[in-house]
């Protein structure tokens, strides 16, 4: 069940994203388009295709960013 801390926010009118742009995916990380496009060779990263576009998935690059955060820790 989902709840308001874990919905996304939107604005009326908006519609929920699934997938960034390679451009909008490095905005969200705070890295260059380059990187992203690295990022995209790698098994592991949400990217697919759609037509000629590739896309990243939206809820694909959180867990992708979860993973990458956990690997740093100290158990």
């Amino acid at each position: 069940m989902a709840t308001a801390a874990t919905e996304p926010v939107r604005d009326r009118g908006t519609v929920e994203r699934f997938a960034f742009s390679p451009s909008e995916a490095a905005e969200a990380l705070g890295v260059s388009r380059p990187t992203v496009y690295q990022l995209m060779h790698r098994a592991d990263f949400p990217s697919f295709k759609v037509g000629s576009r590739t896309l990243i998935s939206a809820e694909g690059l959180r867990r992708w960013v979860e993973a990458q955060a956990g690997m740093g820790q100290c158990g």
